[in-house]
C-alpha cells in the first residue's frame, strides 16, 4: 500500500478566498507528483485536497495551519492568521472518525470519500 497524502492541490473556495499565498508558492510546498510515484503500486490512496486546508501527516491538533510558525514560516492568511471558523471547519476535516476511508478494490479504480476530502483508491 502506497499513500501520497499531500499530493492534493483543491481547497475549499472559503480557504481560497481567505489564502494569500500565490498558487504557485502553494504548489511547490505541496508533494506535486507524489501520487505517480504511488502509482507504481496497486493498492494507494491518494489525497486531492491540499496540506494548506488540513495536512494529514500532522496531530489533529496540528493538522490546520493557523499561523506562519505553523507552516514553515510563511504567510498563509489575509488577515494573519485563519479566521477562526475556517479553523473548526478544517478540524472537523480532520476528527478521528472522519479519518477512516472505505477503500473498495476495482479494476478500474474508484473513489472513497473522507468527510471533505477525497481520496483516489486504485488497485
Amino acid at each position: 500500500m502506497a499513500t501520497a497524502i499531500h499530493a492534493g492541490h483543491d481547497l475549499r473556495p472559503d480557504v481560497t478566498a481567505a489564502m494569500l499565498l500565490s498558487e504557485q508558492d502553494r504548489l511547490r510546498e505541496e508533494d506535486p507528483f507524489t501520487d505517480l510515484i504511488a502509482a507504481a503500486v496497486p493498492d494507494r490512496v491518494v489525497t486531492t485536497r491540499s496540506r494548506f486546508e488540513v495536512d494529514l501527516n500532522r496531530p489533529r491538533r496540528e493538522a490546520v495551519y493557523r499561523r506562519p510558525k505553523d507552516a514553515w514560516g510563511l504567510d498563509l492568511w489575509r488577515d494573519g492568521v485563519l479566521p477562526e471558523p475556517l479553523f473548526r471547519a478544517g478540524l472537523a476535516g480532520a476528527a478521528p472518525e472522519r479519518q477512516e476511508l472505505s477503500l473498495a478494490r476495482t479494476a478500474s479504480g474508484g473513489r472513497a470519500e473522507a468527510g471533505h476530502r477525497r481520496a483516489h483508491c486504485a488497485r
